[in-house]
């Protein structure tokens, strides 16, 4: 009979513990934001970060950047990882042709050198791994989603190699046949609203400490050793 109890808690503790396991999402803020446009003020002391191409008659762009830090996780290994997405929200976005379909492209790539966002002007230095290439409609006040393989594996190494970590470069390219400015701002770190921030969002394969069952089973041991020396 003590054994036959003792190998239920057992089983019933490995059991718990084995359920106990599951996935959950970790969240990390911006560390630092900002965007490559000269001003009188560092752009990473505003609650937006400015993107856009100007087709004609200058052909410049404005270029956000943005970075977050992935130095404490809470001894997180990078294959504890399953997936990552950037969650942005667009403060203003605005189009100043007439074309159907207006659509233009987000482009994010990993940075190849730091930035300090208390830059006024800190340069673009988007020549690493290409992270997302997607179609953005100019009119578009939802959220924004970054994800993908290319994102996951950049997270990944990020943890892995913390010096690597540049942050990344985003760029709004503006549609074909366009002849006027393509503009759209996201919301910054600095956002009042909390919400609104950029985030990164892992979901990771969270490994449980020892578990209420498997507490059992180590209690059901200790009571059936008790009873023998009774």
């Amino acid at each position: 009979m003590k054994k036959m109890l003792l190998t239920a808690l057992l089983a019933g503790g490995l059991s718990v513990a084995a359920t106990a396991q599951a996935a959950d999402d970790v969240v990390l803020e911006s560390s630092a934001d900002s965007y490559n446009w000269i001003a009188n003020q560092p752009h990473g002391e505003l609650p937006f970060m400015a993107l856009w191409q100007e087709v004609s008659p200058n052909q410049r762009q404005a270029v956000a950047m943005m970075k977050f830090d992935l130095g404490d996780l809470g001894g997180l290994d990078s294959s504890d990882v399953l997936s990552a997405r950037i969650e942005l929200h667009p403060w203003y976005a605005s189009h100043q042709w007439e074309l159907q379909g207006d659509a233009g492209r987000l482009v994010a790539a990993e940075r190849l050198a730091a930035f300090d966002e208390s830059d006024p002007n800190p340069l673009p230095s988007s020549g690493g791994t290409l992270l997302t290439d997607q179609l953005m409609a100019v009119d578009n006040y939802d959220l924004i989603t970054i994800d993908g393989p290319a994102l996951l594996d950049a997270v990944r190494d990020w943890m892995d190699n913390p010096a690597s970590n540049m942050g990344i470069d985003l760029q709004l390219l503006a549609p074909a046949g366009a002849d006027d400015t393509f503009y759209m701002a996201l919301y910054s770190k600095e956002a009042d609203d909390p919400s609104l921030r950029p985030r990164l969002v892992l979901n990771t394969t969270s490994v449980p400490a020892p578990g209420v069952g498997t507490l059992m089973g180590i209690a059901g041991l200790s009571l059936v050793s008790r009873r023998r020396r009774a």
